[in-house]
Formats: C-alpha cells, structure tokens, sequence
C-alpha cells in the first residue's frame, strides 16, 4: 500500500505542468554586430508556452574579454525567442560573449568574432 501511495505522487510530481521535465533549455544564440548602429543584436531562440514563468531569465554579455554586463528579464518577449540589443564600439577580431540562462532549465553559451 505505501508503495503504490508514493509510486502515484512520483508519477503525478513527474507529469505536472509545472514540472522541469516539461522545461527546455535555450537552444541557439544568434548574434549579429550591426556596424553602422554599433549595436550587437541577439536573438536566443527559447520555445516556451509561459512567458513569465518559463523564461529567459539572464543574459550575460562580454564585450572584447571585458566582464560579463548582466541582463534580467521578468518575462520572456515572445514563445519563442528573447531578443536584446546591446551597444556596443567593436573592431574586426574583438569577441562577443553570450551565456542565455533559462529560468527552468539549463544554459547556452555562444562566442562570436567579428570578422
């Protein structure tokens, strides 16, 4: 009997929408440096169905090996991607450093060189 009670609040803990089984991870950073704006665009493909509670919550971004700035998001903008536009002067062989960290489940890490 205490078996069966504890193998149904497992399967019912395991199957619940608000479950980290449901959750997904960032699963791609785009990053594209617009020249004439000086401005670093990111686009951190993310597919979620709660824009609040399973997120996008941080993005760290370092600039030619200068400490990470941080980024915080209460929401995600859109099911399917967090975008962020960060300024930015940069030469050709500076690097751009993107960690996409999930409010659920798991990170990404892109680096990008400009060429």
């Amino acid at each position: 009997m205490q078996k069966k009670f504890f193998f149904i609040i497992l399967m019912v803990t395991l199957v619940s929408p608000g479950s980290r089984l449901w959750a997904t991870a960032p699963q791609s950073i785009e990053i594209v440096y617009d020249e004439p704006k000086k401005m670093v665009h990111l686009t951190v493909s993310h597919p979620t169905r709660d824009l609040q509670e399973h997120r996008i919550r941080k993005i760290q971004v370092s600039l030619k090996d200068h400490p990470p700035q941080n980024y915080f998001f209460s929401a995600q903008q859109k099911a399917t991607a967090q975008v962020l536009d960060v300024p930015a002067l940069l030469n050709s062989g500076d690097t751009v450093k993107v960690k996409a960290i999930c409010s659920k489940a798991g990170f990404k890490e892109q680096t990008y060189t400009i060429p």
